[in-house]
């Protein structure tokens, strides 16, 4: 089943189709890949997931949906047996999350995650009253439950999405990779700003970039500044845009080790928008700010002016 192909825009036909394929396999007995297993699973209704195991992350993210962001959700049923699996499973991911992993994924997402644990840890008093502990242990099972819930979005956009594979970018004839490390570390520190029960400092996406499309909207970026070359000789490390009237700022670092002629140099590290004063005073008093299209513009740094000699 190829990768990478559009899921929510699958036609009746194309969908029925797939669909018996995936449950053919299931009653043969035949094991499915990580990615028909996510589409095997999202096609299921919700009250035929309990009875598939390996629909475990699709049953508890329905349920996160339904408890901690109430949607009108039609086809939602959740019951008190489902709650209680609810709270069974958050408790067995506060212990997955404790010990190590040699999941690549999962290795990257819990340095994020126990850094938010460990925040919310600090924002309370080592001993704590009552009041404080309830107060404490309510954001903790809050922090957990969106722990989980952003890491099984997470892993279906590296299966789905990306078909489990770094994404190619070139920007000015460099060669970028988007990988699993630039999405774990986009997601969890300028996504879902209101989900967050720990303190954070960070700036946060509303629009422009959906959290399902970020490599193919900076693909589209990109392709978009090297249309003209108007990004010709600029620098990778800190690309500064205005995109949809809001500022942003990417940054790509030089990869480690031994690489080959042929593989990217450069790994997208992070892309924010730029909100606080001090960055926004730096990008206008340092930068020129080039019209690109009607809705991006590329910050060029200054040139510094030519003194002429003296006569």
């Amino acid at each position: 089943m190829a990768a990478n192909f559009d899921f929510y825009n699958l036609t009746e036909e194309t969908f029925q189709k797939i669909n018996r394929q995936l449950h053919g396999k299931i009653h043969a007995g035949i094991p499915l890949n990580a990615e028909e297993t996510c589409l095997f699973c999202e096609f299921l209704k919700f009250q035929d997931l309990k009875d598939f195991p390996i629909c475990e992350d699709e049953y508890f993210y329905r349920i996160f949906m339904e408890v901690e962001r109430p949607l009108p959700m039609e086809w939602q049923r959740v019951g008190p047996r489902d709650i209680q699996n609810y709270h069974s499973m958050i408790k067995k991911w506060g212990m997955i999350i404790s010990k190590s992993t040699q999941d690549v994924l999962l290795k990257l997402y819990l340095i994020e995650s126990n850094r938010e644990i460990n925040a919310l840890k600090a924002a309370f008093p080592i001993k704590r009253s009552a009041s404080q502990k309830k107060q404490f242990d309510e954001k903790l099972n809050a922090a957990l439950a969106w722990s989980k819930c952003r890491f099984i979005m997470i892993k279906n956009i590296w299966i789905i999405r990306m078909g489990s594979a770094p994404y190619n970018l070139e920007l000015d004839g460099s060669k970028i990779l988007f990988d699993q490390e630039s999405l774990v570390h986009i997601l969890c520190r300028h996504y879902a700003e209101t989900m967050r029960a720990h303190p954070n400092d960070k700036s946060f996406f509303s629009r422009d970039l959906m959290h399902n499309n970020i490599p193919q909207d900076l693909e589209e970026i990109f392709c978009r500044l090297d249309y003209n070359r108007s990004f010709a000789g600029e620098s990778l490390d800190s690309i500064n845009i205005r995109w949809n009237g809001s500022i942003y700022r990417i940054y790509c670092n030089l990869r480690k080790g031994g690489l080959t002629s042929e593989e990217p140099r450069y790994r997208i590290s992070t892309i924010f928008p730029v909100e606080k004063k001090q960055a926004l005073q730096e990008i206008e008093q340092g930068y020129d700010e080039y019209l690109i299209y009607s809705d991006l513009s590329l910050f060029r740094k200054k040139q510094p002016a030519i003194k002429k000699p003296r006569l």
